[in-house]
């Protein structure tokens, strides 16, 4: 039960980050714009980075 309760607080924690981020960041954004702000932040945390990795260089064709 003791580990379920600290989990729980960890994420409730993270939640409260994640609005704190947005209110600092996004307070004069319109409201569709603070959604972006929000999941931009969630998945950064989740992958570590915002947006598509760069993709590798284009091999030529063998020819």
């Amino acid at each position: 039960m003791h580990a379920e309760a600290l989990a729980i607080k960890s994420m409730i924690a993270n939640v409260h980050a994640a609005i704190r981020h947005v209110k600092a960041a996004a307070e004069q954004l319109p409201k569709l714009d603070r959604w972006r702000v929000l999941l931009a932040y969630i998945c950064q945390r989740i992958v570590g980075q915002i947006g598509l990795p760069t993709p590798p260089p284009v091999l030529p064709a063998p020819g």
